[in-house]
């Protein structure tokens, strides 16, 4: 009688017909996890956005600003700016700036300035400084505003007062590219004037006005040149000298 086939061959029949029923249930159980996993995810990125939306909107602008300004540490963009070279005072030498071109001519001492009627107390003294000055702007400039273009080194606030040389006028009005010496005067206490004074010149910039008719103006002096200046006593006055028709340290 011939053998039959053991039961080896209904077993390969059966496994050919269970594998695919296991591929077929592992399938959906990988698609559940990932869809677990996506779902993590999206609740994940949504705890992020709300936690971020409960920062203020001023830290995430520091946290902003800090970032970039390592940044720019980090290439050397916090390094100070050179400063603009200061030119020296020179008798003589012009200082071109912005609205003025100044070259300051030397500095006088004296106990009395009677073309100003200024006279000083005891244990005090008037120093002058005066300077060519020559207004290179467009349009006309009172010296009354110059008090704080020429100064001296040491000495608090402007000076007493602006006047032109040639006749002690107080304040005079430059005109466009007219040149004219100017002096600046202080009042110092006696000991504290020495051989040479040191003289600071200022430069100033302009801001236009808020309206067409309120014009602009000159400020923010910024330091251009400086040194010492010698400084010798002042001529006496001329018994004749007169000032208007009076005769100087008359009075009206």
């Amino acid at each position: 009688m011939a053998e039959t086939p053991s039961g080896d061959g209904s077993e390969t029949a059966h496994s050919a017909h269970t594998e695919p029923a296991s591929q077929a249930s592992s399938a959906p159980s990988a698609s559940r996890r990932e869809q677990r996993a996506a779902a993590r995810s999206t609740v994940r990125r949504g705890r992020l956005r709300a936690t971020i939306d409960r920062v203020p909107t001023s830290w995430l602008a520091t946290g902003f600003v800090v970032v970039l300004l390592g940044a720019s540490a980090a290439f050397g963009g916090l390094a100070d700016a050179p400063e603009p070279p200061i030119a020296k005072v020179v008798p003589g030498e012009s200082i071109a700036g912005t609205q003025l071109e100044i070259a300051v001519t030397g500095a006088t001492v004296a106990d009395a300035l009677p073309e100003l009627y200024l006279e000083a107390e005891p244990g005090m003294r008037y120093v002058t400084v005066t300077a060519d000055v020559e207004n290179v702007w467009t349009t006309p400039a009172s010296s009354g505003d110059f008090g704080t273009v020429v100064r001296l080194g040491g000495v608090v606030g402007k000076a007493l007062t602006v006047f032109d040389v040639d006749d002690a006028r107080a304040n005079p009005v430059l005109q466009h590219g007219v040149p004219r010496a100017l002096g600046w005067v202080w009042k110092l206490p006696a000991d504290a004037v020495d051989d040479s004074v040191g003289v600071r010149v200022y430069d100033r910039s302009y801001t236009e006005g808020k309206t067409v008719t309120s014009g602009g103006s000159f400020g923010d002096p910024v330091l251009v040149a400086a040194g010492p200046v010698a400084v010798v006593e002042a001529p006496a006055p001329s018994p004749d000298a007169t000032i208007d028709g009076f005769a100087a340290g008359d009075s009206e």
